[in-house]
């Protein structure tokens, strides 16, 4: 039987027959210890100015692991009070000129 994939979870299971990719954001880097694989990224809920720069690096340095295969939560989401959509498509830029 083929394995299952999950291609979008926050939260590390163990099923049999079943593989994950487990997000990973900069301040989970204790997860990248975890049997899987991971998307290492920013989601618009976790964006703040003062830190962007090093959440930035952070993703650029992890994208270099083997077991990461994807740059994600980039996130489209629009609701968000308080910050401006270009604000979002900056960020969203960020993660994806690397």
């Amino acid at each position: 039987m083929e394995p299952y994939i999950d291609i979008h979870t926050h939260t590390y299971y163990n099923l049999e027959n079943t593989r994950l990719l487990l997000n990973v954001f900069p301040d989970e880097t204790e997860k990248l210890k975890l049997p899987c694989y991971f998307s290492a990224g920013l989601h618009p809920w976790h964006i703040y100015e003062a830190s962007m720069d090093k959440n930035l690096q952070w993703v650029e340095q992890h994208s270099g692991n083997p077991s990461v295969l994807a740059i994600g939560e980039i996130g489209f989401d629009k609701t968000i009070v308080g910050l401006p959509q270009g604000c979002k498509g900056a960020r969203r830029q960020g993660q994806l000129d690397d």
